[in-house]
């Protein structure tokens, strides 16, 4: 049975012992002041006992020389002289009765002060007796609270006493640690719970806090009987238990709080990456848009040049020239775009087997001569929907920056494709475009043993620009973040630094199949002429001067507007008379979406093609009726071609 000493119980304790003490002391006293009293009565009554019997008993008999010289006197003087004695003996014998009835009077006051005093120190004890039989009491019912209280807490407890050995150890304690009270009893306990070298400082800092030495809380790791290490904060108490001093300890368990701690960490981490990602898609999707705008200006007035000069000129080889540094920046801009995750994405089925087999030859002159490019793809494999081109561009990516970060020793790429399913797949690696949903997808992994990257390099490989090449190098990795993401696909990224790399892309598996997507690239038909009057919608001058010329070179008639609003209402005012619109999606005041619908609302049938330098035609899915959509900058061929097709549409509509 533990045993606890409370303050009010040993101060109790402390006091009735010298209270009986004081009471024995005052009694003793009060006694002898009773018998001095007595002895004083009995002086002051001697005297007049002596004299009731007689004056010469009372006197004593006089010296022999008194007694000569009294011989010689007169025996008148002699009787005169017994009188004048008795006299005195009698005045001195009343002196002295009254000095000791005075003392015996003083002294049997002090014995009924003691008395008094002994009767209040008597009471002050047995007061005191009874607190301290309530404290003991008292001390009982907190004996049995500290007990619940410690064994019911859901906090270590651990009692050290000044030896350094264990008194005490809840059930917290024990299920924490797997250790039982008695097994770290008989041993160093502080060895078996931190062990080795590499726990010494918290040794120490828990054997500091029991010796007084350090009295701010810690936080440790503590080593299980299994094994495990769980994160304890510790406190110190120093308190009185089974009426001996101990060291109480309390430990708290973090483990699961500093789990969640590192999971929120890497939240936040990973949602700082996607919001890095998205703030510089933004940002290279508006550098695109502006320059595709250019880009478009330049090379369609480079390609109607071309058509008002003979070969044979001097510059036409110029023009050709233009033409072709202008394809080049479109080429860029389409990188910017893929890694904004904006670009033109023309989708139609696709069998990912069937293209790493017909890519396969371009795939394996990309590599260098000691890597070994091995292909492990499934035997029957779903068909996704995407853009070719863009996926072809990943997979050249990946395969090329495995080639170079095996380097110029020798090594292995391994590319392999599958199907998984979303909820199902167990990732190892970081998600980098998000977590698949629940559904089907198609994955193509590409794995080699170069050298691995670090954290820091991981955290900045999809950043445009980063490169651990030389300089010009950068937006491989960007682009390929950005066409998953136009894909709605998901990027997985696996890697350890002297282990290699693993990119997984996974793609959605297509169900059924649109086809509102044409697969055949629409060719431009010599000499041929539309009619009629063609509005052309762009907040760009230069766009739209352009647009005019070509519209023209077709024999079309052309109406211009400078934004959405301005379409809306030269359509208003004649609606009947446009036979094709030219419509730009992203315009100040009102833009291209939002001037289609109102237009549509005015007259259903008429016939429109999307411009844009960074939309998607995936977003005109839902737009009814005639549409179709081109991507600046566009060849003169190019735009006849889409013009074409969507007028031969629109006459076939019933």
């Amino acid at each position: 049975m533990l045993s606890i000493r409370t303050e009010k119980e040993a101060q109790a304790a402390s006091l009735f012992q010298p209270g009986r003490q004081l009471v024995k002391l005052k009694t003793r006293t009060a006694r002898a002041a009773r018998r001095q009293a007595g002895w004083c009565t009995g002086a002051a009554i001697l005297p007049f006992f002596l004299l009731s019997t007689g004056g010469a008993h009372a006197v004593p008999a006089p010296a022999p020389a008194l007694v000569v010289a009294n011989a010689s006197l007169d025996p008148f003087s002699s009787s005169k002289a017994a009188g004048i004695e008795a006299l005195l003996i009698t005045v001195v014998a009343f002196t002295f009765a009254w000095l000791y009835c005075r003392k015996a009077a003083k002294a049997q006051k002090r014995a009924q002060m003691a008395e008094a005093e002994a009767e209040l120190v008597r009471a002050q004890a047995e007061l005191v007796q009874a607190k301290a039989e309530l404290a003991h009491h008292n001390s009982e019912q907190a004996q049995e609270f500290a007990e619940t209280l410690i064994e019911s807490a859901t906090v270590m407890i651990i009692g050290v006493d000044n030896a350094g050995e264990l008194s005490l150890f809840n059930k917290t304690a024990e299920k924490l640690t797997g250790y039982t009270s008695q097994e770290l009893t008989a041993g160093n306990w502080l060895e078996k719970l931190f062990p080795g070298e590499e726990f010494a400082p918290a040794r120490d800092a828990l054997t500091a806090m029991i010796r007084r030495e350090l009295d701010k809380p810690v936080e440790s790791l503590l080593i299980t009987r299994s094994g495990e290490e769980r994160q304890i904060a510790w406190q110190c108490r120093h308190v009185l238990w089974q009426d001996e001093p101990i060291a109480l300890m309390f430990g708290v368990d973090l483990t699961e709080r500093a789990q969640a701690e590192r999971e929120r960490h890497d939240l936040e981490r990973k949602l700082l990456d996607m919001q890095k990602l998205e703030s510089l898609g933004v940002l290279a999707g508006g550098i695109a848009h502006d320059f595709n705008n250019l880009l478009t200006a330049i090379l369609g007035n480079a390609q109607l040049a071309k058509l008002q000069m003979l070969r044979s000129s001097p510059v036409h080889q110029h023009l050709m020239e233009i033409e072709r540094t202008s394809l080049q920046a479109a080429d860029l801009c389409k990188q910017m775009l893929a890694y904004s995750g904006q670009g033109k994405v023309e989708t139609r089925l696709l069998d990912l087997n069937r293209m790493i087999r017909d890519m396969s030859q371009l795939l394996r002159i990309s590599v260098a001569k000691k890597v070994s490019l091995s292909f492990d793809l499934a035997h029957t494999l779903p068909l996704i929907q995407g853009d070719a081109s863009q996926i072809r561009q990943v997979l050249v990516n990946l395969i090329i920056n495995a080639s170079e970060a095996i380097t110029d020793k020798e090594g292995s790429i391994w590319v392999s494709t599958g199907v998984v399913h979303g909820a199902k797949h167990l990732f190892e690696g970081i998600t980098v475009t998000g977590r698949p949903r629940e559904r089907d997808y198609v994955f193509v992994s590409i794995a080699d043993t170069g050298c691995g990257m670090d954290e820091e390099t991981r955290a900045r490989i999809f950043d445009p620009f980063f490169t651990t090449k030389f300089t010009g190098r950068g937006l491989g990795l960007a682009a390929v973040l950005g066409i998953m993401r136009s894909h709605d696909g998901t990027l997985e990224l696996t890697t350890s630094v002297g282990e290699g790399t693993t990119f997984t892309l996974l793609f959605p598996k297509a169900e059924i199949m649109d086809h509102s997507f044409r697969e055949e690239e629409p060719t431009a038909v010599p000499c041929w002429s539309g009619e009629g009057l063609a509005m052309v919608v762009d907040d760009e001058e230069s766009v739209r001067t352009l647009m005019a010329r070509m519209l023209e070179s077709f024999q079309f008639r052309v109406l211009e507007a400078v934004d959405g609003r301005d379409a809306v209402e030269k359509f208003t005012a004649s609606p009947g008379e446009v036979s094709v619109i030219l419509l730009d999606v992203t315009m100040p005041v009102m833009s291209g979406l939002e001037a289609f619908d109102h237009i549509r609302a005015i007259r259903p049938d008429v016939p429109v093609l999307f411009m844009s330098g960074y939309m998607s035609d995936g977003e005109l899915r839902n737009r009814d009726g005639a549409t179709d959509f081109i991507q600046k900058p566009f060849k003169l061929d190019e735009f006849q071609a889409k013009l074409r097709i969507l007028l031969a549409a629109t006459s076939e509509l019933p």
